[in-house]
Parts: C-alpha cells; structure tokens; sequence
C-alpha cells in the first residue's frame, strides 16, 4: 500500500491480467491459438517478436533468434506498442483488455507488464528513461558503464525500484518460487513504480556491486554474483564476458551469461548450442540452453544437470573451437 499523503496513480487497467507461470516456455504454433487478446512476454513464448495474422495474440521478446543490438528489450516493445494505440484494438465493449503471459519475474517483465496494466502512464518522461535504461542494461548482459552523474544517480533509483526482485534473486531461492509469489514481486516492482513517477521514488545509497570470481580466463569469467548491482561491479573490474552461476535446486543448476558487445570473442549462440549437445538436450526441446546474440542461460524450467566446473570446461572448449575455426560458421549447428 502506498504511504498516508502520497499521491500515486490508481488506475490501473483492470481487464489487463498477469498470469505467471515459473519456467513454462511454448511455440508460437501453441501460443497463437490462445485466447484473443494474450500477449506473451519476454521469453514466456520461445522465437522473436511476432503478432497472429488476426493481430489478436502477440509474442513480445527480445531473447531467440535477435541480435539484442538491433532489438528493443521487451519493455521498450510494449511501451512502443501502447503508444501506438494497441488498446483502440486490444479491447472489449468493458474497454482495453489484454491476458499477459510471463514465466519470470524480472525487471523486463516487471516493466512490461507495468507498462501494459497502467497504459495513461507511457507519456511520462521518467517511465521512458526508466524504460530506456533497462534496455540498455539488457542489451549489454547487464555490463553497461554509467559514465555521468546522472545515469549514475538512475542507477541508484533503478536499484531501489527493483529490489523486491533483486533480493529474492540474489538470494538464491528465486527458482524454487511459485507464480503467486512471483506475480507479489511484480506488485511490489510496480508500487515502487508508482511512487517515483509521482516523485516520492527513493534510492539506494550506493549500489552492491560485490561479486566472487569462481574462474577466470582470458575472455572471461565465471562469477557468482552476490550483490544485486553485481554486474555494475563486474563492468569496472573489466570483465567483458561472463557465466553467472545462480546456484543448485532439486539437483539442478541456474546459469545466466552475457558480453558487452557483439565485437567480444565470446560467441554465445556457439557455446549455447554446446552445452545443449553437453547436456543431450534435443534441437527440437525448447526447454534448453538459449537466448539472444549477446546473453542467454540454462534452461528456464528444468535448469542443467551440469555442475559449474563441467560448464567450465564446455565453454572454453567451445570458445578454442570457435577461435580455430572462425568463418566456418556451418560447423556449429543450431
């Protein structure tokens, strides 16, 4: 609930829902045939933003098969949609209805379904450069440099806005929760929302970039992140490519990775394609290793069976492999 005496935008769009389901992932030849009105976010619905012929389902995503350069993260699509009036067409004779689909509950999601549930609210400049440094941050594996006073200050607002997702992250107990306490994260996310857009946001007093290698190569490094700003700390410690290991549950390890830019010799679609061969997961399973041309991750809802010092080894084999053959692009098939 918001504090006595502050003034916070009530209105949200109550015939847009949220349903979160943990790990779940589905084709687009499942998800088109959903209800009228679904839109699938951020890696719910597996392949590259797309809308059904009758432009009533639609998958936002910024994850397989895109150069995350070149795409906008799944908040920046969905703030761009609803400028673009998606409600004169997403709705009911109740007005705008929409059912958003996510299997996680991080910043992206939280951001886009913000953006979907409180539509009158995409005109204000703060969402946006809230929006636009998430997609920076995203577009980056999280490495981005804050470079002036001012992103440096929207880093610390960022950071408090985010911290009901960000505790439980760094926690290690984020895989093991079920879609209600998730969708109490998002709630949570979107009340600090609303209070920084109506000026009574709040910040973190300094970011916790704190971070413990578990190996280091040249290209990269393994890490597991212990603060929530970790990857900031990991950015000014130099690092440029990285696997984060998120910990075990039911036997099963969480992995996320990511590089700076497209121009580091870390080829992450290449290494994604052999730890899913280390694992025996099948090209046709779209619970797998995957994600984007700059970051990606373990299989959303199964995790990996393989312990880190054997990720270890995957990668940078993977990367030799890579090195020795560069241009031969048809020797790693996806």
């Amino acid at each position: 609930m918001a504090k006595t005496g502050v003034k916070i935008d009530e209105r949200p769009n109550s015939n847009v829902k949220i349903i979160i389901r943990p790990g779940y992932v589905v084709r687009w030849a499942k998800f088109r045939n959903y209800p009228r009105f679904s839109i699938a976010l951020d890696g719910y619905c597996y392949g590259p933003t797309r809308f059904s012929k009758d432009g009533a389902r639609i998958n936002l995503n910024h994850h397989e098969g895109v150069s995350d350069v070149a795409v906008r993260a799944t908040c920046g699509q969905a703030r761009t949609l609803v400028k673009q009036r998606l409600y004169d067409e997403f709705c009911t004779s109740d007005g705008p209805a929409a059912t958003l689909f996510a299997n996680d509950c991080d910043q992206d999601v939280c951001l886009s379904t913000y953006v979907l549930k409180y539509p009158a609210n995409v005109g204000r400049p703060k969402l946006r450069k809230l929006v636009t440094l998430e997609d920076h941050l995203d577009s980056s594996g999280g490495l981005y440099n804050p470079d002036n006073d001012e992103i440096r200050s929207m880093m610390r607002t960022q950071a408090w806005i985010f911290e009901p997702y960000t505790n439980v992250r760094v926690s290690g107990v984020l895989h093991s929760l079920s879609g209600d306490a998730m969708l109490e994260i998002i709630d949570g996310v979107h009340e600090n929302i609303r209070r920084y857009l109506y000026g009574h946001g709040e910040q973190k007093e300094c970011l916790n970039t704190r971070f413990e290698t578990m190996a280091k190569h040249d290209v990269w490094t393994m890490v597991r992140e212990t603060g929530a700003e970790a990857r900031t700390g990991m950015m000014r410690a130099g690092i440029r490519a990285f696997v984060s290991y998120w910990g075990e549950y039911n036997g099963r390890h969480h992995y996320s990775m990511g590089r700076l830019n497209p121009v580091v010799p870390f080829p992450v679609r290449e290494i994604l394609y052999c730890l899913n061969k280390a694992e025996g997961i099948n090209s046709r399973s779209i619970d797998r290793w995957g994600g984007g041309s700059n970051r990606g991750g373990s299989p959303r809802r199964k995790g990996s069976k393989l312990p880190p010092d054997e990720v270890e080894t995957v990668v940078e084999n993977c990367i030799r492999r890579w090195q020795a053959h560069k241009g031969h692009v048809r020797r790693f098939r996806h």
